[in-house]
């Protein structure tokens, strides 16, 4: 199996940016050659050496970069590369038609959808690009809700659903929680923005401390345009504390620390929050959204305590569900929730086993 080869190419979000798509392809990337398996990852964005500072864990795998230039003559890129199997992560339309009409005929082509902005689009230039994705061997996608749109453009025999169930923090479970007996502790990790509903944070916890009149904290991690309104409401609440963006380490020690972590989510591709979340023992409370469902639902142990889905923009049912985990945690009974938590988690051995089988098509026992 070492003869295997495999290109991830990466498109114009660079592996810097650290978002849940860069951070997949870090584990499995690593996973991959870990297994014998030889790995090359082709960047197309606009800095050419954005990832070396940031990205150590991919020292060892070759990271090319072919700027945007390359699109307008994808041949060069292909010339260079030309490989068995080539996993395409895709943002814009326009790269979409260029890449896949100039795809080589003798490889396997994977698009995977981690970033399926153009897929639910209804300008024409984003349908003609979906038309493309029948050119491929095969689609990745990360959601049944996604493969349903596809369906409509091309053979669902060539699409398979796949969803991202390991966590990248706790790949395989081996960091155990510690949960604070002392605070009943809440946690938003995300981009300050909009769609990942920061706006509702105050309103939730002005409702929460109504309820619930001691022993609860509120910690917001991330970064983003409303950091400045999110800073300003963590100053006015004692109870609030507001990190900005933190290393992999400290929020791995939050997370070991909390007890629910909420998702005000309107929109998700793939919800890594919510993987990360779950290995570390926290009960997790969203708005009801397809990809939030289905990450639930394709799970080999689905959560059957630790997960709750309440109505879009309810913010009232957010509080109560986040007052049912505290009343289990006042009661001393969260073992089971950290139970059915992480033992809704695939370790990332397993998810390399079937991403392997699944999607790239070759043998899983490396």
């Amino acid at each position: 199996m070492g003869s295997e080869e495999v290109v991830f190419i990466k498109e114009s979000i660079p592996l810097s940016y650290g978002g849940g798509g860069e951070r997949w392809l870090i584990n499995i990337a690593n996973a991959l050659k870990k297994n014998g398996v030889k790995v090359i990852i082709a960047e197309i964005t606009r800095n050419e050496s954005s990832f070396r500072n940031n990205v150590e864990q991919l020292m060892d795998i070759p990271v090319l970069n072919f700027g945007y230039s390359v699109i307008k003559s994808p041949k060069a890129l292909f010339k260079e590369l030309h490989a068995r199997r080539y996993y395409y992560m895709p943002v814009y339309a326009h790269f979409v038609l260029s890449i896949l009409l100039r795809r080589p005929q003798d490889s396997y082509f994977i698009v995977g959808h981690h970033n399926p902005w153009f897929i639910e689009s209804n300008n024409v230039y984003d349908r003609i690009a979906r038309k493309f994705l029948r050119r491929a061997d095969i689609n990745h996608c990360l959601s049944a809700y996604h493969a349903r749109i596809l369906s409509k453009y091309v053979n669902p025999q060539k699409i398979e659903v796949l969803a991202n169930t390991f966590s990248v923090l706790n790949p395989e479970l081996s960091i155990r929680p510690q949960k604070n007996e002392e605070i009943f502790e809440i946690l938003f990790v995300g981009r300050l923005v909009e769609e990942k509903g920061v706006n509702d944070l105050p309103k939730i916890f002005s409702q929460l401390k109504l309820r619930i009149k001691d022993s609860i904290s509120l910690t917001i991690v991330g970064e983003g345009p409303l950091r400045n309104s999110i800073k300003k409401f963590a100053e006015e609440e004692e109870d609030v504390h507001f990190l900005g963006k933190v290393s992999d380490d400290r929020l791995i020690e939050l997370y070991k620390r909390a007890h629910v972590v909420i998702m005000p989510s309107r929109y998700e591709a793939s919800p890594l929050v919510l993987n990360e979340a779950l290995s570390f023992g926290c009960a997790v409370v969203a708005y009801s959204i397809p990809p939030i469902l289905d990450s639930i639902k394709l799970r080999k142990y689905p959560p059957r305590r630790s997960v709750k889905v309440v109505s879009m923009r309810s913010i009232h049912e957010m509080v109560n569900a986040i007052v049912y985990y505290y009343n289990i945690w006042k009661e001393g009974a969260w073992n089971n929730i950290e139970q059915d938590a992480v033992s809704s988690v695939t370790t990332l051995s397993e998810y390399v086993d079937d991403f392997s089988r699944k999607i790239l098509k070759i043998n899983a026992s490396l």
